[in-house]
């Protein structure tokens, strides 16, 4: 695990050789309810798993509500064997919900008896840079391979 002082080792970027690379047990996502397409290191899993994250999405099986909670099997298709899709809701609701949300994860992935994991979670940048620190600290049920970078804000022309 990354030094937990050291925020430019524990934060992962979200490119397609970092998810090919990545050596864990499972990867948890958090995702809104605006999810409508896969973006981020959700849409290159979707990518990965020939879209089948956009198909669950367009049967309604995966909606980003705030009680979700979706495993799916990697197939091979990348190291981690399985990824867990919880829902988070309403992105504007994301800054104040978030440590309920992660609650859930954290019980969902200690339940399942997942050793390794990495994260994503729904957060724009300046949001997520600030939790990253706090969940670095945290003591979880589980190694704590690292956070995907939250996305940067777009910035107009």
């Amino acid at each position: 695990m990354p030094n937990a002082k050291d925020e430019a080792t524990f934060f992962l970027k979200s490119t397609l050789e970092t998810l090919d690379k990545l050596e864990v047990e499972a990867l948890a996502v958090g995702i809104s309810t605006d999810l409508k397409p896969p973006l981020g290191i959700l849409g290159l899993l979707d990518w990965r798993l020939c879209g089948s994250i956009s198909e669950l999405i367009r049967q309604g099986t995966i909606t980003g509500q705030d009680d979700e909670s979706v495993l799916i099997s990697t197939y091979g298709r990348i190291k981690a064997p399985c990824v867990f899709l919880f829902g988070w809701g309403e992105k504007k609701m994301l800054i104040t919900s978030y440590q309920s949300s992660l609650h859930r994860m954290f019980s969902a992935l200690k339940k399942a008896r997942i050793a390794s994991c990495a994260l994503a979670m729904p957060f724009d940048y300046e949001d997520g840079r600030k939790l990253g620190p706090v969940l670095m600290e945290k003591k979880l049920p589980f190694e704590l391979t690292g956070i995907f970078e939250p996305k940067a804000k777009q910035r107009n022309p």
